[in-house]
């Protein structure tokens, strides 16, 4: 077999194998567990999810969690990005007191988040 087709479709393989999961496939991965005050994501053998609580009419996202082997390829991002637009579209208002959500929030000042987040906690990290 010629070493260039070998290469060339290996490298195809590996591009499709390691992509990030993409935008409109996070949308059917997300899930609002009222119960356990959670925004969960559902990934192969695993959950990453985003805490909150509720608070005089505004809901409080404090903790985000993304497993170790999944960080690094887009989840937190993803998931945080989602979260918000669930928010955007159930006219939920929001407090950021998740240093990774308020460093997303600050990095991508999209307007429709503007109108939910009324108000950014700055907590230095431990």
């Amino acid at each position: 077999m010629n070493c260039g087709k070998l290469f060339s479709s290996l490298s195809s393989v590996l591009r499709s194998v390691c992509q990030p999961i993409s935008f409109s496939r996070v949308l059917e991965l997300i899930e609002h567990d009222v119960q356990n005050r959670r925004f969960n994501m559902t990934l192969p053998s695993d959950t990453a999810y985003v805490e909150y609580f509720e608070a005089n009419g505004f809901i409080n996202l404090h903790h985000i969690f993304v497993p170790q082997r999944y960080r690094t390829i887009g989840i937190g991002q993803d998931l945080a990005r989602e979260v918000l637009e669930y928010c955007v579209e159930n006219n939920i208002k929001v407090i950021l007191s998740c240093p990774y959500l308020v460093t997303f929030y600050k990095q991508h000042p999209y307007p429709q988040f503007k109108k939910i987040v009324k108000g950014v906690v700055n907590v230095k990290r431990k």
